[in-house]
């Protein structure tokens, strides 16, 4: 079935959906011209094709959306949802995602990118982009500081010394298997944010312009878009270079002098490398004996690395005034407005800056209890005591008491990062020891246990999106992780209703109910839940349903749910994410779920796409030892050869176990 709307601007808009779902498709049809509209305003062009089809594909593996010329594809669960179904997060990815296919019609398809190599420009830009659209349509979602998302996501991959540069030769598949990653978009997004906010908006804005108008149904090259931005700076080529040609996270020593003269800031640079970085990446060339995974030739003990050095743009607030600077040597010493020695100083203004800024302590602590710090500042400031953390700039005894504190934060989105926070301590934490999981469940109780039984599983009459959106994240944590046995009861009697009568439970908490009632699950609620997926035909709730049977923590239940991943009657592109990430995420469950693989791991291939098994080894990058690792790889070591990417997949995921081994071992204690 098709249906169409008006024209917005001249370009006649039409979605086609599968028979009968055409009135699922009604939100699409009323956001997408808006997006297309703030994109040609944009770009000062407008819309360059005839039409504009937006097609649903019922289901997809590895991608949501495809940006065809004229002709964007989505995932069902994407475009479709039918009123009950459209939830906040569900508006939000849409309109997100479609602001990051529709801006390819201008920059990927009016301009073509030259050669593969150069795809991250594509991409990078289009997300950079489509998130700004998002932030400007629809201002009260708190959009403006999504790249602060990006920034966190992109880091945990760039700092692996196996993670890749930005601009990566593509010279075969292999390497053109590497490039859809985090580094491609994330990192890619964020460096750009980073310079627009150097050059300011309107500046970046004539950049982009000049580009599209001189390359206009054309091919282009980064270093074209870099030369349009020249014109409006010239120091920019060579900085961003320094951003896309490396890998690596810059980190920026912050020293704070007052005693001896004027107040000003000495700083210093170095690439962020995390505790064990040397032992957990000392494979760089051939294999060792008995493993076929070699690490990428990009990756090497960190005393063989070669000495990084950025060219970052730097935004530096004080109480007096902001000052700026381009640190383009390995240290520099900043003069401060101030006429006294500043109680607080904030080294990444915007918190858009593509490094880590290392605070001492005091000064660190200072700038996180202010009251009136910017929201993306908090969620940079937050991030960055992760990556510190790790780095053993930061105790994890630190940054768990810093989330702890941030977690009473009015605003939605500082609550979610602390919660990334509190959650990060979990492999501290030895399942097998009661008094090691009270102790951080107590943790949990004392950070949002108020906030969490108070907004309950339940819609509420007061209820914003916000509200709707942290219940979502925060209630099934405090369940699980917080030990809340009152939560994990009222989640089951809700599910026991939910199975008797589907209206009981809102679309925005079901997945969370779902999966919490599961936890001390038995075998009649896994049959249960496995009838109603063998009859539900909405993918959101199929969604919703593997995830919970997913979160079964009886070994047998647990062998039951990965033994859908060989169901027939079930899609493994259906299936494949919410199991597999499910066990990934539960110590008690991985090892079972690596056993299965390695026991059924042809017929799992067979399921898959021809290149998709490349990327099975993500589903343990959450283990935390180094006996993990080896396990890991001794599992998927002789597979990782066969398949495009493969390697690097294997490799990075290694690394990051034993990165996280070795954190862990750096703590005196379990917090």
């Amino acid at each position: 079935a098709a249906g169409s709307t008006g024209p917005t601007s001249q370009t006649p808009l039409r979605f086609i959906t599968p028979a009968g779902r055409s009135g699922d498709a009604a939100y699409a049809a009323r956001i997408t011209g808006p997006v297309v509209e703030r994109l040609e305003a944009y770009f000062g062009l407008p819309h360059p094709y005839p039409k504009l089809d937006s097609l649903v594909i019922p289901v997809t593996v590895n991608f949501g959306a495809m940006e065809n010329a004229g002709l964007v594809t989505y995932a069902s669960t994407l475009m479709l949802a039918s009123p009950a179904e459209q939830t906040p997060r569900f508006e939000r990815n849409f309109v997100a995602i479609a602001a990051h296919e529709l801006a390819h019609q201008w920059f990927g398809n009016l301009v073509t990118m030259a050669w593969w190599d150069d795809i991250w420009l594509n991409e990078s830009f289009a997300s950079w982009l489509g998130d700004r659209i998002t932030a400007e349509l629809m201002p009260g979602w708190g959009w403006d500081t999504s790249v602060l998302a990006s920034r966190a996501q992109a880091m945990r991959t760039d700092r692996l010394v196996s993670s890749r540069r930005i601009a990566e030769p593509v010279r075969n598949a292999d390497e053109l298997a590497n490039v859809w990653d985090s580094i491609t978009y994330e990192k890619g997004q964020v460096v750009l944010a980073m310079f627009e906010q150097w050059l300011g908006p309107d500046r970046f804005q004539s950049g982009v312009r000049r580009y599209m108008g001189r390359h206009a149904w054309g091919h282009a090259t980064a270093d074209d878009f870099a030369a349009a931005l020249a014109v409006e700076d010239a120091s920019l080529p060579a900085a961003l270079r320094s951003f896309t040609h490396q890998p690596g996270i810059p980190r920026v020593a912050v020293e704070l002098l007052c005693g001896d003269g004027p107040p000003r800031l000495r700083l210093s640079q170095s690439r962020l490398l995390a505790l064990g970085s040397a032992a957990a990446s000392g494979r760089t060339g051939a294999a060792p004996t008995g493993s076929s995974a070699a690490m990428p030739a990009t990756a090497m003990p960190a005393a063989a690395l070669p000495a990084a050095s950025w060219q970052v743009p730097m935004l530096i607030r004080s109480p007096a005034g902001t000052t700026r600077l381009l640190l383009d040597s390995a240290g520099a010493t900043l003069a401060l407005p101030d006429a006294a020695c500043p109680a607080w100083v904030q080294a990444n203004t915007g918190g858009l800056g593509y490094y880590r800024a290392a605070y001492p302590p005091p000064l660190m602590a200072a700038l996180m209890a202010r009251p009136d710090l910017p929201v993306a500042e908090r969620l940079a400031g937050l991030d960055d005591a992760r990556g510190l953390s790790e780095a053993g700039d930061l105790s994890a005894a630190a940054m768990l008491a810093l989330a702890e504190a941030q977690a009473a934060h009015a605003d939605r989105r500082v609550v979610e990062q602390a919660l990334v926070l509190l959650r990060a301590g979990r492999p501290l934490v030895d399942a097998t020891q009661p008094a090691q999981v009270a102790a951080y469940a107590a943790r949990w109780q004392r950070a949002v246990g108020n906030r969490g039984r108070a907004l309950g599983w339940q819609p509420l009459a007061a209820d914003t999106d916000d509200s709707r959106l942290l219940r979502a994240d925060l209630v099934p944590a405090l369940a699980d992780l917080g030990d809340d046995t009152v939560l994990r009861t009222e989640a089951r009697a809700l599910t026991d209703r939910w199975l008797a009568d589907p209206s009981t439970l809102d679309a925005a908490s079901r997945g969370a109910v779902l999966r919490s009632a599961a936890l001390d699950g038995d075998a009649d609620l896994f049959d249960a839940l496995q009838a109603a997926l063998a009859r539900s035909s909405s993918r959101t709730e199929r969604r919703d349903l593997l995830a919970a049977l997913g979160a079964f923590r009886s070994a047998a239940l647990a062998d039951r749910a990965r033994a859908l991943l060989l169901d027939a009657s079930l899609d493994l592109r259906e299936s494949q994410g919410p199991v597999m990430a499910a066990h990934n995420a539960d110590p008690l469950l991985r090892a079972g779920l690596l056993q299965f693989v390695q026991q059924h791991h042809a017929a799992l291939a067979a399921r898959l796409g021809p290149d998709e098994p490349a990327w099975l080894p993500g589903y343990f990058n959450r283990a935390c030892s180094t006996g993990d690792a080896a396990r890991i790889d001794a599992v998927l070591a002789p597979h990782a050869t066969r398949y495009p990417g493969g390697q690097r997949v294997l490799a990075q995921t290694l690394e990051a176990v034993r990165l996280c081994a070795a954190w862990r071992a750096n703590q005196p204690v379990a917090d």
